[in-house]
């Protein structure tokens, strides 16, 4: 996935931020699915790191706030830790009056879902502060959590969980499955998985030997079986 993304904006030339708005899309609409399909009123946190997995959490919140979910933002970042996409996904909420919260101590009950997207698949190390604390509060919560793309604290290649990492209810991968994500030591963190298309075009997955036609001819996202 480092090689597509890098194919994706180095030889297509597609913004990371059209890859992250489609991410934040597929991961709203996945939202629904623990709420019974229906957002309104719904009280969602969505945990957000400053990378671009942060960024598609920030693109759902968008998308859940015009769906009438009542929404926080719980910010394991400084604004200006931000690189340009995430940048500009914060600075749109800001506009919208979301609520983002700086406050990454506090309990995490009482939500009816929250939308993990602290940590991408880079992670190679246990997660360090504010993010530990974040995830420590959201597993003590109780409350359905949603992954994007990997639970954070999981390592996305081995399936090796770091300490503290997510326990996820369901997870929504993006383009393609990492393969850590469907190893036995993974799948208590995993939970449910699925897959969501993010518009990489079939070229840049026939280098992998991917026929992409056969992953998303039916529905955008998909349910995997593991």
């Amino acid at each position: 996935m480092i090689e597509v993304e890098r194919i994706m904006t180095e030889e297509f030339k597609v913004d990371m931020l059209v890859m992250m708005e489609n991410a934040g899309k597929s991961l709203a609409v996945m939202a629904r699915g623990p709420l019974g399909k229906d957002v309104l009123e719904k009280k969602i946190a969505v945990l957000a790191g400053k990378g671009n997995n942060g960024g598609g959490g920030l693109a759902a919140c968008r998308h859940l706030h015009n769906w009438g979910a009542n929404i926080d933002v719980i910010m394991a970042f400084q604004k200006h830790e931000l690189k340009d996409a995430p940048r500009k996904q914060f600075d749109m909420l800001e506009k919208m009056g979301i609520p983002l919260i700086e406050e990454y101590q506090q309990t995490l009950e009482g939500y009816h879902l929250l939308i993990d997207t602290l940590i991408g698949y880079n992670s190679t190390q246990n997660p360090r502060e504010p993010i530990a604390t974040i995830i420590i509060n959201a597993d003590a919560s109780g409350v359905p959590i949603l992954s994007l793309d990997v639970p954070s604290g999981l390592d996305a290649t081995s399936g090796t969980p770091y300490t503290p990492a997510i326990r996820a209810t369901t997870t929504l991968c993006l383009a393609l499955p990492k393969s850590g994500i469907v190893t036995r030591e993974a799948k208590p963190y995993v939970g449910s998985l699925y897959l969501a298309d993010i518009s990489i075009p079939k070229a840049v997955y026939s280098k992998f030997g991917v026929d992409a036609r056969k992953l998303f001819s039916k529905t955008f996202i998909v349910r995997l079986n593991y």
